[in-house]
């Protein structure tokens, strides 16, 4: 007829051992799929960045005068998504900040330049952060200034 008391109890025991590795794996598939999220934005933002760089290579960081938001490449690298995502690090090499061209600025047609876009990337699954710490998510891009 229906099963024994000592059948169901096993069944419950075998449920509650098997728990804690799906509920690890489902949200190991949860932090892989944040993560991949995470760098395609940034690798849009680092894109996007990167084409202003390449047009604007003086205009890196808000500052005064012409580099003034929405003038400058940190600013086209955070709100690649259409909306400000102040979370991102925008890092320009050669960095010269806002500069309008004088003395001393030695970024000319036909140099390279990266814009490196990054965000802390916090696992919801423990053990991953236990075992790695705190992670960096970044993309990098590498353009020729044009003329």
């Amino acid at each position: 007829m229906g099963k024994d008391r000592s059948e169901r109890g096993a069944a419950l025991v075998e449920f509650a051992v098997v728990l804690p590795f799906l509920l690890a794996i489902t949200l190991g598939v949860i932090d892989v799929g944040r993560a991949y999220v995470s760098s395609v934005a940034l690798a849009n933002a680092a894109r996007e960045g990167a084409m202003y760089a390449a047009l604007h290579p003086l205009s890196q960081a808000p500052g005064g005068g012409g580099c003034a938001d929405p003038n400058n490449i940190t600013y086209h690298a955070r709100t690649e998504s259409g909306s400000v995502a102040t979370n991102i690090s925008v890092s320009v090499s050669p960095s010269v900040g806002c500069a309008t061209g004088g003395a001393g600025q030695a970024i000319n047609p036909g140099d390279t330049i990266t814009v490196t876009a990054s965000e802390p990337f916090s696992p919801i699954t423990p053990l991953i952060e236990g075992f790695t710490g705190p992670l960096t998510l970044s993309s990098s891009v590498k353009v020729v200034v044009q003329g």
